[in-house]
């Protein structure tokens, strides 16, 4: 082959184009804004959803010199706060930067694991076909989008298996102990990646021939490279305001990151052989999800061909030995699903099986098999991309984040204490206050421990409204000392304050116990309706009410079929604070957030409240009408 020949332009042209591809269909997701809803959990076959729970908390970690959960992911954390600053030459978006490490680092994976096929494939079908198959995964596309410990640890794995191989191939001391070296970053990393080791044994085991002080050479730098944890006490020295769990300058603290004893418990893997079998069930399932049943069956296939030829066996058996160590990895359940990477490692591993199967398949007509093979890869590609694609943009495109910032933003108060659960909806307020500087002024408090770590004298406490789910009213009231009062304070977020909100007018003529003393309504920018009542209380009441809120394109609502669009909530308050517990003349704030569909034109708001009779009945009790202005700033 000449350098200019057609097998040597499509041999490198094949590959960057499945390379940008993938990358297109990545950054078409890519996340830039923080996301704040919660997460699905495991089921009972380990067939979990994929975790968005610890994404923003590395948004925030690669942007601080933080140190984030256990094992603290040191490595990365040094080298993604690096290229942040890098990236952030070219956006200011800090969340977007940070989405960026990963998908530098899950392209750079595809690359890595790819490099020994396109060594044996002269055309680049192969190649491309293996850089294809998985990239869409619902998992590896995700956490390719998103900031994410993942992508940096599916390119440390991949490139301590071609190092491995490369050692194998052509035994050289040095290649021995940058191996050692890859492969104790990468557990460090990620523990489960220890599984990898009978892997990377077949890849390298014809170096044994190094001799023993070789490879204990290579273990003791692997062992160096745990040195890196000493990124963790130096940051915090440092002044890092942000640092998960225990400070890293005590010895409990260094090794609650260094030992992962977070994750001690689930280490216990299956005993009984019905749980053995449900839990390698769960992970085949899991592995055909991620890879579709095509691409495992595509996968298999090619490590069958792979091993029937001399020259790609050992790799192949490399490649197998992965998903081998996936299946039969001894950890529980939990850990291994709930943690994902394995199931990528596994992913890839398949992906990379096809190619190789594919360069190593004996045949008189070469381009159509490998035109066969890459449009079969092509085919599955895109059909994961079509099925995936919703799902991964539920995660990466959620605006709640956004949302909360902009109802923290209008908080008028100087200096507001806000109280928060550490997961999605803290790591949007600590992004705002310590990153964006949008919420600079907040005094941001981690709510675990049953709000121990509130503070005695906050008049006034902030919260997004799903605090109150768990920690509800009465909770407050206990560590506060003083009965809770409990109003609105934005879209989603309510305020608890020691002492009430009282109105000056008096009860008047009024004829009920509860009044509208002011409400506004408006369309907001994503076309929802919003709602703002400002209750009073003109005389107490043993009554609990329920709130009624409806909207019509009508003069007025006569039948069901004008409501076009309703927020009913059995209390005030995003149902938290009953009106049997309200204070005379006080000022209670209930805001409504009501989405629209159906392509009607709203034009009135209609509120009030109501109870329902020992017979079902329906009892209005108060009605108002309110005209539904255009788009206004939220109050």
């Amino acid at each position: 082959m000449t350098p200019h020949s057609p097998t040597n332009k499509t041999r490198i042209l094949l590959p960057l184009a499945a390379l940008a591809v993938v990358a297109t269909g990545w950054l078409s997701l890519l996340q830039t804004s923080m996301t704040a809803s919660n997460d699905p959990s495991p089921d009972a076959a380990g067939l979990v959803g994929p975790l968005m729970d610890d994404s923003g908390e590395f948004v925030v970690a690669w942007h601080t010199w933080g140190v984030t959960h256990p094992p603290a992911y040191p490595f990365l954390s040094l080298v993604a706060n690096i290229l942040t600053r890098v990236y952030g030459l070219f956006t200011p978006n800090g969340v977007a930067t940070a989405s960026m490490v990963s998908f530098t680092f899950g392209v750079l994976a595809l690359i890595i694991m790819a490099r020994p096929i396109w060594k044996l494939d002269p055309r680049g079908f192969a190649t491309a076909a293996a850089i294809l198959l998985p990239a869409f995964g619902q998992l590896t596309w995700l956490y390719s989008s998103v900031a994410e410990a993942y992508s940096m640890a599916l390119l440390l794995t991949f490139g301590a298996l071609m190092l491995a191989l490369e050692t194998g191939n052509n035994p050289h001391p040095n290649k021995a102990m940058a191996l050692g070296l890859i492969f104790g970053l990468a557990v460090g990393h990620h523990r489960t990646l220890l599984a990898m080791l009978p892997a990377l044994a077949i890849a390298a085991w014809p170096a044994r021939k190094l001799g023993w002080r070789v490879w204990a050479g290579a273990a003791a730098f692997a062992a160096l490279s745990l040195g890196v944890y000493f990124y963790l006490p130096v940051v915090k020295a440092l002044g890092s305001p942000w640092v998960y769990g225990r400070s890293p300058l005590t010895l409990d603290g260094f090794l609650d990151a260094l030992a992962a004893r977070e994750y001690g418990g689930q280490i216990i893997p299956p005993t009984a052989p019905t749980a053995i079998a449900e839990a390698l069930v769960g992970r085949i399932m899991f592995l055909a999800r991620e890879t579709s049943w095509g691409g495992l069956v595509i996968g298999a296939f090619g490590l069958g061909v792979g091993l029937s030829r001399a020259e790609t066996r050992r790799a192949a058996a490399t490649l197998a030995a992965i998903v081998g160590c996936y299946l039969l990895a001894p950890v529980s359940q939990f850990l291994l699903i709930g943690t994902h990477l394995l199931i990528m490692v596994a992913s890839l591993a398949l992906a990379a099986a096809w190619g190789l199967g594919l360069a190593a398949a004996p045949t008189r007509r070469p381009v159509l098999v490998g035109s066969i093979g890459l449009a079969l890869a092509g085919g599955i590609t895109a059909t994961t991309f079509y099925f995936n694609r919703s799902q991964v943009a539920v995660y990466t495109q959620d605006k709640l984040g956004e949302r909360i910032t902009e109802a923290m933003k209008s908080i008028s108060e100087k200096n507001p204490t806000v109280v928060e659960m550490w997961g999605p909806r803290y790591f949007t307020l600590a992004y705002g206050r310590l990153v964006s500087k949008e919420l600079a002024s907040i005094d941001l408090v981690d709510g675990r421990g049953e709000l121990s770590n509130i503070p005695s004298g906050a008049e006034v406490m902030y919260a997004v409204q799903d605090v109150l789910y768990l920690y509800p009213p009465q909770l407050w009231s206990t560590k506060m000392g003083t009965p809770a009062f409990i109003e609105s304070a934005g879209d989603g977020i309510v305020a608890i304050r020691r002492e009430p909100r009282l109105s000056e007018a008096s009860a008047g003529s009024a004829s009920t116990d509860i009044a509208v003393d002011s409400a506004q309504a408006w369309i907001d920018p994503g076309g929802d309706v919003r709602v703002t009542i400002e209750w009073r209380c003109v005389r107490p009441t043993s009554v609990d009410y329920r709130v009624f809120v409806q909207i019509t394109d009508q003069p007025g609502i006569n039948r069901a079929e004008d409501i076009i669009a309703q927020g009913d909530r059995f209390a005030p308050v995003y149902g938290f604070y009953p009106t049997s517990g309200w204070q005379r003349s006080q000022l209670v704030r209930d805001d409504y957030r009501i989405p629209l569909s159906g392509g009607r034109n709203p034009t009135l708001a209609v509120i009030g409240l109501y109870t329902i009779g020992a017979d079902g009945a329906f009892n209005n009790y108060l009605s108002a009408s309110i005209p539904i202005a255009p788009y206004r700033p939220p109050p």
